[in-house]
């Protein structure tokens, strides 16, 4: 007997064995029967195929051959990763140091921006100046590199901009499904900050993950906070996220900037009854 939902399975069981016993007088046991039998029926010819004498040990044989050469083509494949990944790496340095050599070069001028194409699978860009307050001043280098076929890979590096030393505050990587990034004040305190923007290339539903860099005046550095599916309504220093799934099985919060930190203020979820896509109207709020 077959149970829905699960994988337990009696074998030739109708109502008893009475049916087997009575000569399986009922048709639908006679089909079911005939049913279990066959399922039977590959896996006994393949076991009596595998018996056959003389064909185990060229069978082993075969298979360790498979097995070696699975096991080579993936250590090569490592290899490459690897070999890659260094590649990759000197590359992105070699990026970096060309542009605070240029930084420095440009430390007497009041700002500068400019751009380094390597040639090859990655390139540079950086801005230079009062790029979050008026009082202080950062260095603002974005390197780019295309590791996958998935779009580019954006590694940010920030830096504070005193005469001629260049300090790092910020290093971060958007390796899965960078999409964009900007300089905009995010939590309304008349500074500008820095937002990361990444789109997930897998997935049923909205998925837009992002990062804001704060820019904090009295120190000169940045306070992290993450986003993930936002709308921003700059004017009254409100965010709604959404989390991750349909339309009626997600819930919607609200928050309220209260300086670097985000105060959550409201929570709408939807009550799911037991049958899928079913909801309880209204929905349940929580403040």
């Amino acid at each position: 007997m077959l149970k829905k939902g699960t994988f337990s399975i009696t074998w030739f069981s109708c109502s008893s064995w009475g049916c087997y016993r009575n000569r399986i007088r009922n048709w639908k046991c006679k089909v079911r029967l005939i049913q279990k039998i066959s399922f039977l029926l590959p896996a006994v010819f393949s076991v009596l195929l595998s018996c056959t004498p003389g064909d185990g040990e060229k069978n082993i044989k075969q298979d360790s051959v498979v097995v070696k050469k699975l096991t080579d083509s993936n250590a090569e494949w490592e290899k490459n990763i690897r070999k890659k990944e260094t590649a990759d790496s000197l590359l992105l340095d070699s990026l970096l140091k060309t542009v605070i050599e240029t930084a420095r070069l440009n430390k007497n001028k009041p700002s500068f921006q400019g751009q380094t194409d390597s040639g090859r699978n990655a390139y540079s860009t950086w801005q230079a100046g009062n790029l979050f307050s008026s009082n202080r001043k950062h260095l603002l280098v974005k390197r780019f590199i295309v590791a996958t076929g998935m779009g580019p890979d954006l590694y940010t590096d920030i830096y504070t901009w005193t005469n001629d030393k260049f300090s790092k505050v910020i290093s971060d990587t958007a390796n899965v499904g960078y999409a964009e990034d900007t300089l905009l004040d995010v939590n309304g305190d008349g500074f500008k900050d820095y937002m990361v923007s990444s789109y997930s290339g897998t997935g049923c539903c909205p998925r837009d993950s992002r990062v804001a860099y704060l820019y904090d005046d009295r120190s000169g550095d940045f306070r992290t906070v993450g986003f993930f599916n936002p709308e921003f309504i700059f004017s009254e220093k409100i965010v709604y996220e959404s989390g991750y799934g349909h339309p009626g099985e997600i819930s919607i919060e609200r928050y309220k900037w209260k300086g670097f930190e985000k105060v959550k203020t409201a929570s709408v979820s939807p009550t799911l009854l037991n049958r899928p896509g079913q909801l309880v109207k209204p929905y349940t709020f929580t403040l």
